[in-house]
């Protein structure tokens, strides 16, 4: 994998020899509120044209391939603590085969009041008001309408990174970008219900969501691939952009090796091992039961995210 990171920073070095030279691009380049910004509006209007032209891609391909990384990436800066990372796996793995098994909606209650016990005091001081909040609104949600409740989460889910990208901003210029990506998101999930409907959206909106082709459907899986993708972007690019020590981004090779110290080798090695069955699987056997393994998976990973919005990290060891 570090071959691949080094061809990559070599192919990298080269565009960037032949754009640096302009004043706009190396100023684009030297400053992260523009930078981001630009890159994350890139990434939406991508998004949005395979949401439209290819939503199988978006269906079975992106979350394949960027799913478990983004899950590595939420936990490293949402939780911020490595000291926890045994409670994440273990709490994850055992909601993934209730998920398989079946279970009721409160056992997805009852493992958001364990991570809210597992985060106090293992990198971050649980709140109580916006804990008291949000395990009311999910009982709540889950008492009245458990179907519509989830269908509800797994889009509001996606937009959790927003807030952990604004709150990672480090001046006002940075939040304003922020607040750039929220309205443009916003105008974006507004427009694609309306696009022209292609066939496989009535096999997607079934498999996704037992939903029918109607505009209801439709618009529900448009709008969840589209939040789906953006909320990879965040945790993928524009937060980690937030950590970097310097303006400039850093190196393929150089993110690889943080990444790797940080999780340990055996399970940086694990994801990569994982991803690459995902893909194998997916293309080369049955890539219904392989995207759905993988939200088995992850199926966690919102609940957890929500969990995080409890509390604040600490700060100075406090």
């Amino acid at each position: 994998m570090i071959g691949a990171a080094a061809a990559l920073d070599s192919w990298r070095a080269g565009i960037l020899r032949r754009t640096l030279r302009f004043g706009l691009a190396r100023r684009i380049f030297l400053d992260r509120s523009i930078r981001t910004p630009l890159w994350f509006t890139l990434s939406l209007i991508l998004n949005v044209f395979l949401v439209w032209r290819f939503p199988t891609l978006s269906f079975y391909a992106v979350p394949l391939i960027l799913g478990v990384p983004h899950l590595l990436a939420s936990f490293r800066y949402g939780w911020r603590e490595s000291g926890a990372w045994g409670i994440y796996v273990g709490i994850t793995l055992a909601f993934a085969w209730a998920v398989r098994s079946g279970a009721s909606q409160s056992w997805a209650f009852m493992t958001v009041v364990l991570t809210l016990f597992s985060m106090n005091g293992r990198g971050m001081r649980v709140r109580a008001v916006p804990a008291g909040i949000l395990l009311v609104a999910l009982a709540f949600g889950f008492y009245r309408d458990p179907y519509l409740s989830a269908l509800a989460l797994s889009i509001l889910h996606n937009f959790v990174a927003f807030l952990f990208w604004f709150r990672s901003a480090r001046n006002t210029h940075e939040r304003w970008g922020v607040a750039y990506a929220l309205l443009l998101t916003f105008l974006a999930v507004s427009a694609v219900p309306f696009l022209p409907v292609i066939e496989s959206l009535g096999e997607i909106s079934w498999n996704l969501a037992g939903l029918e082709a109607d505009f209801f459907g439709v618009a529900f899986v448009r709008i969840f691939l589209l939040t789906q993708s953006l909320h990879y972007f965040i945790w993928l690019k524009a937060i980690p952009d937030q950590h970097a020590p310097t303006e400039i981004p850093v190196s393929f090779r150089s993110g690889f090796r943080e990444d790797r110290q940080w999780f340990g080798r055996t399970i940086h090695v694990g994801v990569l091992v994982l991803v690459a069955g995902l893909l194998i699987w997916a293309y080369g056997a049955d890539r219904e039961l392989a995207r759905r393994t993988y939200v088995q998976l992850a199926a966690y990973h919102g609940f957890a995210e929500l969990a995080f919005l409890a509390g604040v990290m600490r700060r100075g060891g406090a």
